[in-house]
């Protein structure tokens, strides 16, 4: 299998990350997939952006306890995640993977599960990945859809025995790894059960060199690796 170039939010070397314009550049530099970060608003809008909180000039405010609106007046360029779903659609690129990262609260769990209903007869679902840090959220996901690929992002390596429990749990798809903490007896494992390892992130050539070490099946990246 070809190792994924999995954009890092988007083509985020040369773009400002988690905006339209760099999921835009991806596609057309030809990544293989874009991971992205989402997490809910107050008024349970669904956006990409990375961290739980934004600034305002000397003031930092929780993103769950802001709506879209005020979001937008602080940082006009942060997109919804129903934004990138229909530039997919509206440029027909309805099978291009997407790596969703959930962060934030919990309160996202059965918007994000409307959301997707929304469009799984416009986009291939088989194409999207859903991981957290956060595995009360995959529990809360899969407990209402058990049908949607879900993944489980780490910066701890775990034993045989509590990959096993997530797989046959939570019928996990993946598991994205910080490439400090990349094992290969573990991934090796995780590979013999037909499982996706990915690994994050690439920012220079010294981390791609010791991920390449390891049989991953893609690398989440800032810049292009071919």
């Amino acid at each position: 299998m070809k190792l994924l170039e999995i954009a890092h939010r988007g083509y985020s070397e040369f773009y400002k990350d988690n905006t339209i314009e760099s999921f835009e550049q991806a596609i057309i530099y030809k990544f293989d997939m874009i991971e992205l970060d989402i997490q809910i608003t107050k008024d349970k809008k669904i956006i990409i952006f990375h961290d739980t909180y934004i600034k305002k000039g000397n003031n930092f405010y929780f993103i769950i306890n802001l709506t879209y609106k005020e979001i937008k007046l602080i940082d006009n360029d942060i997109p919804l995640l129903a934004d990138l779903f229909n530039l997919l659609i509206k440029d027909n690129n309805t099978n291009f993977p997407l790596y969703l990262d959930v962060k934030g609260s919990k309160e996202i769990v059965p918007y994000l599960i409307s959301e997707i209903d929304n469009i799984k007869e416009k986009l291939n679902l088989e194409n999207i990945y859903i991981g957290s840090f956060n595995i009360l959220i995959i529990k809360l996901l899969y407990n209402l859809n058990k049908n949607l690929n879900y993944g489980i992002i780490s910066e701890t390596m775990f034993t045989s025995d509590i990959y096993k429990k997530f797989i046959d749990e939570y019928n996990i798809k993946f598991f994205s790894f910080h490439w400090s903490v990349l094992e290969h007896n573990e991934i090796n494992y995780i590979k013999e059960n037909n499982i996706l390892v990915f690994s994050y992130t690439n920012k220079f050539d010294i981390i791609l060199k010791k991920m390449l070490e390891y049989k991953l099946d893609g690398i989440v990246t800032n810049y292009k690796i071919n």
